[in-house]
């Protein structure tokens, strides 16, 4: 789980770099790394929940959050891992 989870959020940052505002889909994803829906769909929810990306759209159309830019820039590379904590404050808002 948590190295699928550091993968699926490491493609996103590919896609999209450190623009907060681009978004991709649950499709785009899922295709590029062939993984299937309910574990995609499962992994997308965690990372949104505690505060890596952001639900913007039906599909889900998902970007990356400035957490999620730090996570991959400058913590990841030690574990390629996401372990997951309680979320952020402004996650839970």
């Amino acid at each position: 789980e948590e190295r699928l989870r550091y993968t699926v959020l490491r493609s996103i940052y590919r896609r999209v770099g450190t623009d907060c505002a681009a978004t991709t889909t649950a499709t785009q994803i899922g295709a590029e790394l062939s993984i299937g829906y309910e574990e995609l769909f499962r992994t997308l929810s965690a990372l949104v929940h505690h505060g890596f990306l952001f639900e913007v759209a039906e599909g889900p159309r998902v970007c990356i959050t400035p957490r999620g830019i730090r996570y991959i820039e400058k913590a990841a590379g030690r574990r390629m891992t996401v372990r997951l904590t309680a979320p952020p404050a402004e996650a839970r808002l």
